[in-house]
């Protein structure tokens, strides 16, 4: 019995766990000699569910990863949003090995727009200056509908109702006179 137990937990744990690992496919935009790279995991995003939207800037000529720039994110919702402002800013995020993450709980299902911008860390090429800007895209699907349990009470009620007359007709077919 508590082998059997040790299975129906651990179960859960480890599908869960291979989930949160699937990535999206890396979305990529090259401007201005750098090529900016994203992806996001869960491959799937649930609705109020953290997703990790991963960043990386690549210098396009050399192939190597740029280093030391600031990067700021804008995730924004401008299909369906129901609530709130419609954006949410990652900014002043400081990034040295040229590559970072930040989670994010979409609020509800649709198309969100992702910009990323990595700007120059000194003033050497103007305040704020960009290396880079680009967009990409986070398709959050609707959620599974299934059964409820409502739908269930409905299901049991006909079964009951039919049951009930399948009933009443035996009673009545008994009690019909002969001829």
């Amino acid at each position: 019995m508590v082998s059997l137990l040790f299975v129906i937990y651990i179960i859960p744990s480890l599908v869960s766990e291979a989930h949160a690992q699937e990535t999206s496919p890396v979305q990529q935009v090259t401007q201005n000699g750098a090529t900016l790279q994203f992806s996001y995991s869960p491959s799937s995003p649930a609705i109020n569910g953290f997703t990790t939207l991963e960043f990386s800037v690549i210098n396009a000529t050399t192939g190597k990863m740029v280093q030391n720039y600031v990067a700021s994110v804008t995730v924004s919702n401008v299909v369906g949003f129901t609530g709130g402002s419609g954006y949410y800013n990652f900014s002043k995020i400081t990034v040295t090995n040229g590559s970072f993450s930040v989670n994010y709980a979409f609020p509800n299902d649709g198309l969100f727009p992702v910009f990323f911008r990595a700007d120059y860390p000194t003033s050497e090429y103007g305040p704020g200056s960009p290396i880079a800007i680009g967009e990409f895209k986070v398709i959050v699907p609707p959620p599974q509908v299934g059964p409820s349990d409502s739908t269930t009470i409905y299901v049991g009620i006909g079964i009951a109702v039919a049951a009930g007359g399948g009933a009443a007709v035996v009673i009545m077919m008994k009690r019909k006179p002969s001829i």
